[in-house]
């Protein structure tokens, strides 16, 4: 805010206002830009007579000692069945599709994977995964967690059973 001010009223630029700062011992708030992620648009939906899919996300709460915990869950939107609900404290790509290959031997075959951004799902392993078992991997776009609804209701109905009640 007085750096703002600064600028404004002695109508300099910021690199002046910044060695004016650091001069008088100031400290500035360090810029930082965020690299955005370049992910295409989704692929529509499919429909339920074309094949067998999932919704994946992640819950987070925290446990009694205030660590975050994080629950891997895969809801079939078609069946309503959860096929995966993993807790753990973190997780890599390699553990999500080891998951994915338990639950791929137990039903029947994989044909889509919904998933948001996150860095567990863009991860090689995930996606060299999806590769050798013909899955087609589908994201939602940044910010729409509507295009993962499934998985995001799911969620909620996880969350208000499961986790509201030791809370």
């Amino acid at each position: 805010m007085v750096y703002m001010k600064l600028r404004q009223s002695m109508k300099i630029n910021h690199k002046k206002a910044e060695r004016i700062y650091y001069e008088n011992s100031l400290s500035l708030k360090k810029r930082t830009f965020r690299r955005k992620q370049k992910i295409g648009r989704p692929a529509p939906r499919p429909a339920a007579e074309t094949g067998r899919w999932l919704a994946m996300d992640f819950v987070t709460d925290s446990v009694g000692n205030r660590r975050a915990i994080r629950i891997l869950t895969a809801a079939d939107p078609i069946t309503k069945e959860a096929v995966i609900v993993k807790p753990c404290f973190s997780m890599t790509g390699r553990e999500v599709s080891e998951e994915l290959e338990k639950a791929a031997g137990r039903n029947r075959p994989l044909l889509y994977l919904q998933t948001d951004n996150g860095p567990e799902f863009r991860s090689r392993e995930l996606e060299e995964w999806c590769i050798r078992n013909n899955v087609k991997h589908i994201y939602s776009r940044p910010g729409k967690p509507t295009d993962n609804c499934f998985a995001e209701a799911f969620n909620r109905i996880l969350r208000m059973e499961c986790l509201k009640l030791f809370s």
